[in-house]
């Protein structure tokens, strides 16, 4: 025998005190399954959502990443042409000084 059916407050109840207490455990644990089971898919969906969103912001931060890359191109581009144009606009600047100076010196040989 168990223990518990040995017990004298288990011998003073009246058998169908037994069985109902018998099926308020069963009661209990299948509450307790269930809640459990509803932890269980909260949890995982959770999970998912969690991965979801972690996949999206890495996917965000390699995408900010390749536009970085681009801007930086773009900006020696821009650097590059700024450089060339500086060359152009000092060489014409030159040429004028050049061609105003010889000017001068013809005029004042003559």
């Amino acid at each position: 025998m168990d223990p518990e059916s040995r017990s004298p407050k288990r011998e003073r109840e009246a058998p169908e005190w037994h069985h109902c207490r018998d099926e308020a455990v069963d009661i209990a644990h299948h509450m307790t399954a269930g809640i459990t089971e509803s932890l269980q898919h909260q949890l995982e969906s959770l999970h998912s959502k969690f991965l979801t969103s972690s996949d999206s912001i890495l996917a965000q931060i390699s995408e900010t990443g390749s536009q970085l890359e681009q801007l930086e191109r773009r900006i020696d581009e821009m650097v590059k042409e700024a450089g060339n144009y500086r060359v152009s606009l000092a060489s014409k600047r030159s040429s004028k000084s050049q061609v105003t100076a010889q000017e001068v010196n013809d005029s004042c040989k003559q």
